[in-house]
């Protein structure tokens, strides 16, 4: 019997709805997270663990001032988790987490609200030698066992949720699954083996996601299946005597790596990834140093505000107004030209008017303001919710690049370092700055890259400095390429010409009215470039005609800015080192990619930091490859009057296939030290009449065309036309 044909469509249709069902359900989608859902209300248990071993009187942290051996918490316990719901508000001004979560994801819908609930008792359990060397799991486990002694604990009270949505459902309110939603244990230990032991931890300071998992019997009022309730998801925290700034800090670290896979940022942990310059910066990875919040790409990431502005094209030319970030929600996302919408730059207005627009730690008067006004990061991190960023992603550690409005530059440094108490144990180097560097010179707020340890330096007894001809990295986290004890050759920006500024908390960042960000400006907006070991050397810088001005702040304190797409050239005198690349992005009438105008100079020379991690030549201590500025395929550049091109210290200029450069009358484009120019096929250096090359000499890659050539090329207004001696014939 054969069906009717509308029958056929339906099942088809449902099929086919079905599948969409089914694929749905699959789909990564960031806000729902990964351990759990960063929304609704979230009850957490909190457990307070330390070793019998320190509370003997004799134990040298038995009257620590954070936590006391003879107090059952820690001081600062009830500046952690809110234990009440009720205190959650929209005005609400401390530090805990509760609230910090709260105001960063108060813009959406339903805002993420976790209360931490302390177990009535600390746990202490006997530390041994045997045990340190099995590792803190070991520890945790004879905590865990000991839960299940404890009588009438309301256990139901955190199972509330399905644990583990692995961003593909939202599991604030699916209800219990026989699993504590989230358990958090502290123990009391600063990093040394407890009082009475002397063998440290296997598993370093013990500061990690949750050590141990466990099933307890269920001696509480609730019932569950088989009277077992289990622990799989949560955090260890070893240093619980670091206090509550340290104890907050870790947390928002740790977390960023469960609830959204962020990686490593900001040089957290030694980690380089595929990164070469690494800044400071803010945000949920960012230890607290700069400020204490959450950046824009993070909470757009995890749902909880929507991007204001988020611009693309010239079609986006215009101004626009940012409110106070942290109040507002407001932010500007800017995809950044030739990156096929990998990269963006952000964009926040930070007035202070949160308690979060602050820092956690690092005040006081030894350390500097705040940055304030317009504070801008170049984004390489997924640009969809529908993508993770990845922990161990290369691409995407160290994908957040924060720039500096004092500006990028060369430095230079003596070899021997000092220590001092106010940065912990971090070699402190006397900077002196060089000359400005836009594109790829080092700011206040960049780990500086540098040779000044040998591998093996900790087999040296003064441990000074020991250069080695290698500048040591590691790529990520428990991914170690380098010198373990240094992790990374890469040092803060702390002290310049010979006073401790601590420029790398980022004092000097924020931009104001005035300002502005183009071809010719220190810094300038380009893409990140990607480093690779293998061979040595970083991807092109590529330039664009992104203009940023900053217009005027208004009374409330919003400020106004200006964004062109098309502003494609250098207006004042400015310097490009680096790998630099000028491809075919100007796509109007003129079709010219790149002017120098304006009695300008652009000098191209070598950069005076490091861009590679290998000496060039044994014993030299040069880690800095010459310069190397091309002109890509199909590509125009055009010099005006009076204005100059200049390559010097062994500069390279390549002119890709298709490619012009033609200097207009009273033009000028110089070529010294050992300068190179190579031109591919076709490509063209125009020189009008009254314009001059200095210092090229025809050789073997390039060819004059004889004055026949010229004319029958249509090229008989210049003075000279330079090309690839094999195809200078004919057009």
């Amino acid at each position: 019997m054969t069906r009717p044909k509308v029958y056929v469509l339906v099942s088809i249709l449902l099929a086919l709805l079905c599948c969409k069902e089914i694929i749905a359900q699959k789909q990564i989608y960031v806000p729902n997270g990964g351990t759990f859902t960063p929304k609704g209300q979230l009850n957490v248990l909190v457990v307070y663990a330390g070793f019998t071993n320190d509370n003997d009187p004799k134990a040298p942290l038995y009257n620590d001032e954070n936590w006391p051996s003879s107090e059952q918490f820690p001081k600062y316990s009830e500046e952690i988790f809110y234990s009440d719901p009720s205190k959650f508000s929209d005005t609400a001004t401390d530090k805990s987490l509760s609230n910090f979560f709260y105001q960063m994801s108060r813009d959406s819908e339903d805002p993420l609200k976790i209360v931490g609930h302390k177990l009535p008792i600390r746990i202490d359990v006997q530390a041994t030698n045997k045990g340190n060397a099995k590792g803190w799991g070991y520890y945790f486990r004879k905590v865990f066992n000991k839960l299940d002694s404890l009588p009438n604990i309301d256990w139901q009270k955190f199972d509330q949720r399905k644990n583990n949505p692995n961003y593909r459902f939202d599991n604030s309110k699916t209800g219990p699954d026989g699993m504590l939603d989230f358990v958090i244990v502290v123990f009391r230990f600063n990093g040394n083996p407890p009082y009475g032991t002397t063998t440290r931890f296997r598993n370093g300071w013990g500061a990690s996601t949750l050590f141990a998992t466990a099933d307890l019997k269920n001696n509480g009022p609730h019932s569950f299946v088989d009277d077992v309730i289990h622990i799989r998801t949560g955090f260890s925290i070893a240093r619980g005597i670091n206090g509550v700034s340290g104890i907050r800090g870790f947390f928002l670290h740790e977390n960023a790596h469960e609830m959204y896979e962020m990686p490593h940022v900001f040089g957290t942990n030694g980690a380089v990834g595929n990164k070469f310059n690494v800044t400071n910066g803010w945000g949920m990875m960012g230890i607290n140093k700069m400020l204490y919040c959450a950046n824009a790409w993070e909470r757009w990431l995890l749902g909880w505000i929507d991007i204001k502005y988020d611009l693309k094209n010239a079609k986006d030319n215009g101004e626009y107004i940012l409110g106070d970030y942290l109040t507002t929600g407001d932010a500007i996302r800017i995809e950044i030209p030739e990156t096929d919408g990998k990269q963006h730059l952000w964009i926040e207005n930070h007035q202070g008017k949160s308690v979060f627009d602050e820092r956690d730690d690092w005040n006081g008067k030894r350390f500097p303001e705040k940055p304030r006004d317009l504070l801008m990061f170049i984004e390489s991190m997924p640009s969809t919710r529908l993508k993770t960023p990845g922990v161990n992603d290369m691409d995407h550690v160290n994908g957040i690049r924060t720039l500096c409005a004092s500006g990028n530059f060369d430095y230079t440094y003596e070899d021997n370092f000092t220590k001092t108490w106010l940065v912990g144990d971090n070699p402190i180097f006397d900077f002196k700055v060089g000359a400005e560097n836009p594109l790829a010179g080092y700011s206040d707020i960049s780990e500086i890259r540098l040779d000044y340890m040998k591998k093996d330096f900790r087999k040296d007894p003064k441990r000074k400095a020991l250069k080695d001809g290698i500048i040591w990295t590691r790529h990520n986290h428990g991914n170690e390429l380098g010198c373990t004890p240094c992790k990374s050759e890469r040092v803060y920006n702390f002290k310049q010409n010979g006073k401790l500024n601590m420029g790398f908390l980022g004092k000097n960042a924020g931009f104001v009215s005035g300002d502005k960000l183009n071809l010719s400006s220190n810094p300038m907006i380009t893409n990140t470039p990607k480093y690779y070991q293998r061979p040595d050397s970083i991807t092109p810088y590529f330039l664009n005609g992104l203009q940023i001005e900053v217009l005027e702040k208004l009374d409330d304190g919003s400020i106004k800015i200006k964004v062109e797409f098309d502003h494609f050239t250098i207006d004042t005198s400015t310097r490009y080192a680096g790998n630099i690349e000028l491809k075919n992005i100007n796509k109007t009438e003129s079709d010219i990619d790149l002017i120098v105008a304006n009695k300008s100079t652009l000098l191209v020379n070598k950069s005076g930091v490091a861009n590679q991690r290998v000496e060039r030549g044994e014993g030299t201590g040069d880690h800095v490859r010459p310069s190397l500025f091309t002109i890509g395929y199909m590509a125009k550049m055009q010099i005006d009057a009076r204005s100059k091109m200049v390559l010097s210290e062994g500069s390279r200029l390549r002119l890709k296939q298709g490619s012009v450069l033609e200097l207009n009358p009273k033009s000028r484009l110089e070529i010294t030290d050992s300068c190179q120019i190579k031109l591919d096929q076709d490509a063209k250096i125009l020189v009008s009449k009254k314009a001059r090359i200095k210092g090229l000499k025809t050789g073997k890659h390039l060819y004059k065309l004889s004055k026949s050539e010229k004319k029958a090329c249509s090229f008989s207004k210049y003075k000279h036309v330079w090309m690839r001696a094999k195809s200078a014939t004919r057009e």
